[in-house]
């Protein structure tokens, strides 16, 4: 359709040429990412003009298939985030961000910056806390308020699975329940959660649930929505990208862990390991290989794993957390700490004659730990020291601390939380508590024993 200059037609193919590539950020008026409001409200405007227009055109017309097209295009700013990066990136190169090559480098370099995170965040390995690791977790940094002795105290959810759920509380915070009401996301339902404090760490605490089947299906669609839509990216990710060890990798693990079947489960596994053979130099590989095979209790093929990542980068915060939780799963009893004092040992920080003679001081339970002794895990007693866990062996207790906050505690206040400590141990039998930190820089911290009076707070 042809016609006069300035017609609906010429003004709609005009249009079209400011809707591609980044002339449509000058479009919208836009020269950082602006809030959803304000960016609904200019997509808005934008859409109304292009209907406006495209009513003057019949159904057929090319120019006005195209505009509706490229509309679309515009609309997806709104919800999918990778669009948004293209198109900023494409700008900042300047360069044409509908080039199928160009946006398919923008779409995989996205996807590595930012989906590992969250896959990992998803499906954390065992560790100190199992009985609310048991299920998938929806990541989840939004503020709650929780009931504290009649008062509403607002605290941080930093993430959320069908069992139960890790909160962010203020410091002093002793609440053996919690209750609180959360907007689900996705399907934004209002559910009211209660449960127990089942482990309390510095500033956090985690609360298992004790709730009714309404909420716990609230929770399940959720979790699912969360889910389908890891599912989706990871594997639009590995479409992008199919040689990146990172998209294999987390293809694998959220297969792994959405697949109800075993043998569906295993086919993940099977395509991770040859992947993982393939390139045995991948970090991420050997990383998610390593976990998938503690998951399967193969043990020994998870410590293989986990010796060619050493090779790449044992710093890596999840290699120092699967090597823990190998420790912890393969070695019984012995949990974060006995793992924790080995590694002190192996990197010379702690010589092992030191740790034989603390035996002679007041702390023969490290020594023990150190020789594989006989370790039980306990709960954590509520209202004394913040361990990470608890083991016992004999009479005595191995405390796991975060060693960074525990000094910040003064030392009497130590010795108080001690003692507290000891009281609730005391059916146990226990009558001293060893100290540890749980960051291989760190060894015993402090040692308290019932023999001594604790001051007062």
């Amino acid at each position: 359709m042809s016609g006069e200059p300035g017609t609906p037609a010429e003004k709609l193919a005009a249009l079209n040429e400011r809707l591609k590539g980044t002339s449509l950020l000058s479009l919208l008026n836009i020269k950082s990412k602006p809030a959803p409001d304000a960016l609904l409200g200019r997509v808005n405007d934008l859409r109304e003009v292009v209907y406006s227009l495209c009513a003057h055109l019949t159904v057929d017309d090319p120019i006005r298939a195209t505009a509706i097209e490229r509309l679309k295009r515009v609309e997806a700013l709104l919800h999918d985030p990778v669009e948004w990066h293209i198109l900023a990136r494409a700008q900042e190169l300047r360069q044409d961000p509908t080039d199928p090559k160009l946006r398919a480098t923008l779409e995989a370099a996205f996807f590595e910056e930012h989906l590992p995170r969250t896959v990992w965040q998803s499906m954390p390995p065992d560790g100190a806390h199992a009985e609310l690791r048991k299920s998938l977790r929806l990541p989840m940094l939004i503020d709650v308020e929780i009931d504290v002795a009649g008062k509403r105290v607002r605290c941080q959810m930093q993430n959320l699975s069908r069992d139960g759920v890790c909160l962010e509380v203020p410091a002093g915070y002793s609440a053996t329940t919690v209750a609180f009401t959360v907007q689900m996301p996705a399907t934004n339902a209002q559910v009211a959660l209660t449960g127990d404090v089942v482990w309390r760490d510095a500033g956090r605490v985690g609360v298992a649930f004790k709730i009714g089947v309404t909420e716990q299906n609230a929770l399940d669609a959720a979790l699912q929505t969360h889910f389908a839509c890891l599912q989706h990216a990871v594997e639009r990710w590995r479409d992008v990208a199919p040689t990146s060890g990172p998209a294999i990798a987390c293809v694998a693990i959220v297969g792994y862990a959405s697949s109800a079947l075993p043998s569906s489960r295993r086919e993940h596994l099977d395509k991770l390991e040859a992947a993982a053979k393939a390139d045995p130099g991948s970090k991420d590989l050997q990383l998610a290989l390593a976990k998938l095979r503690i998951e399967e209790h193969d043990f020994d093929g998870a410590a293989q794993a986990l010796k060619r990542v050493v090779i790449a980068d044992r710093a890596d915060p999840r290699y120092r957390l699967l090597d823990l939780t190998l420790a912890q799963r393969r070695g019984g009893g012995g949990g974060v700490l006995r793992a924790r004092l080995r590694q002190l040992v192996e990197a010379g920080r702690v010589p092992l004659a030191v740790v034989l003679s603390l035996c002679f001081v007041g702390a023969a339970v490290v020594a023990v730990t150190a020789l594989q002794g006989p370790l039980v895990a306990v709960p954590v007693p509520i209202g004394g020291l913040a361990c990470r866990s608890v083991d016992v062996v004999d009479e005595n207790a191995l405390c796991a601390v975060d060693g960074n906050a525990y000094r910040q505690v003064p030392a009497i206040e130590r010795a108080s939380l001690a003692a507290k400590t000891l009281q609730g141990l005391a059916p146990r039998g226990v009558r001293q508590v060893t100290v540890i930190g749980t960051m291989a820089e760190e060894g015993v911290l402090d040692v308290f024993s019932t023999y001594i009076a604790a001051p007062a707070p």
